[in-house]
């Protein structure tokens, strides 16, 4: 289908070597070692065990802060097309929904992690059964998801969707922290999905 696609994108240099220099190797590089040192940082200190003033602990800590503030300068001062358009923090609807999503992304994650060991611990589960209670909440977000999509293309409005979409995760995890091991099985299964299952 691509193949009968003719569309250029205005303004879009005919030279790969152009386009190549457009794209912001640099301020990607100043990311990818934010994330990387801080990451290692999260590791040698919670993991590992190190001690506050531990060489490992300290340079990572400081190599990543020093990635972070190379990266934002990068954006705001050096290079003509940053990889995090600076305006794009200065209007309200992209960051608030950033956040909120930054904000469901914790909470899909911590279900992902905490349910499956929560089944095999308490509940004596095998491991395939309790990768099976993620399902609910995989088929939530898939039909959230294209329920999303054709809501906003048939009202274009955002709100009360962004609201109740980011509201719905959050009672989910209040009753996944709410499982004890006499629950019953709509609380097992639907906890993860449903405010009805209280």
């Amino acid at each position: 289908m691509s193949f009968n696609i003719n569309y250029t994108t205005p303004g879009r240099s005919k030279s790969k070597l152009a386009v190549l220099k457009k794209i912001d190797w640099f301020g990607t590089a100043a990311l990818l070692c934010f994330v990387l040192f801080l990451l290692s940082f999260l590791s040698f200190k919670f993991q590992s065990d190190y001690e506050w003033d531990d060489k490992r602990v300290v340079g990572t800590i400081a190599l990543s802060a020093t990635a972070f503030i190379t990266f934002i300068v990068l954006e705001l001062w050096v290079v003509p097309a940053p990889v995090l358009a600076p305006f794009l923090l200065r209007q309200k609807v992209p960051v608030l929904v950033s956040v909120s999503n930054m904000l469901i992304a914790y909470c899909n994650f911590a279900i992902m992690y905490h349910v499956p060991i929560f089944f095999e611990l308490v509940f004596l589960t095998s491991s395939t059964e309790a990768g099976m209670h993620l399902l609910p909440n995989s088929l939530a977000m898939s039909v959230g998801s294209l329920f999303a999509g054709y809501y906003l293309q048939k009202t274009g409005k955002y709100k009360m969707l962004n609201a109740v979409f980011g509201i719905l995760p959050t009672i989910a995890t209040v009753l996944v922290a709410r499982l004890q091991h006499d629950s019953g099985w709509v609380a097992q299964w639907l906890s993860i999905v449903s405010p009805m299952s209280l």
